[in-house]
């Protein structure tokens, strides 16, 4: 689900977690970034979908709909989701 103008989805994913997990200048870029994508008439509509998903999680949405990703991205961000949960190993 990368494109060649584009970011591959792992490496775009690696992104995400770096912003969630506290790169807030790459935070801010990524949200301007994903909400251009979603809201972009042109983009296919696998890319804008994607960039919804995104900014949902950079807004701190850990259950997104990902039905309207293809199969093999939704399995990536579902991935990404579950590296991201809280740790429930605390005392």
């Amino acid at each position: 689900m990368g494109n060649e103008d584009g970011v591959p989805l792992d490496e775009l994913l690696i992104y995400v977690e770096r912003a969630v997990r506290g790169d807030l200048n790459l935070h801010i870029q990524l949200l301007e970034t994903m909400r251009r994508l979603a809201g972009h008439p042109t983009a296919p509509p696998e890319e804008r979908a994607l960039g919804d998903v995104v900014v949902s999680i950079l807004l701190g949405d850990h259950d997104p709909d990902l039905d309207r990703l293809p199969p093999e991205a939704a399995a990536e961000v579902q991935d990404l989701l579950e590296r991201l949960k809280p740790s429930s190993h605390k005392l």
